[in-house]
């Protein structure tokens, strides 16, 4: 019996390490072979890449947060924005400008 979890390969990667404890790391060992069955190039970074994926995505808390962060940067951002003189105008108010 293969895992539920459906897979697909990743895009790019960048190496982390991580120190998980023994019983964890067993049982995504076998999670791993389990998924095997179905995906053979299946490999740990894969399950574990997408587990965390799935996870962040459905954590409501996480991602109200992450809306909030993003606005709030955005409106930091459109704050400190000054403009150029030029870009303000518009053509007719940019040839009435000219001296």
């Amino acid at each position: 019996m293969a895992v539920t979890k459906k897979f697909t390969p990743p895009s790019e990667k960048k190496k982390i390490k991580l120190d998980i404890n023994s019983h964890v790391l067993k049982e995504l060992e076998l999670y791993v072979e389990c998924g095997q069955e179905e995906y053979s190039w299946l490999t740990m970074d894969i399950v574990v890449e997408q587990l965390l994926e799935d996870t962040l995505k459905k954590d409501r808390s996480f991602r109200s947060w992450l809306k909030n962060r993003n606005k709030a940067e955005k409106d930091k951002a459109e704050k400190n924005h000054i403009p150029n003189q030029h870009q303000a105008l518009d053509s007719s108010q940019y040839e009435q400008a000219q001296p």
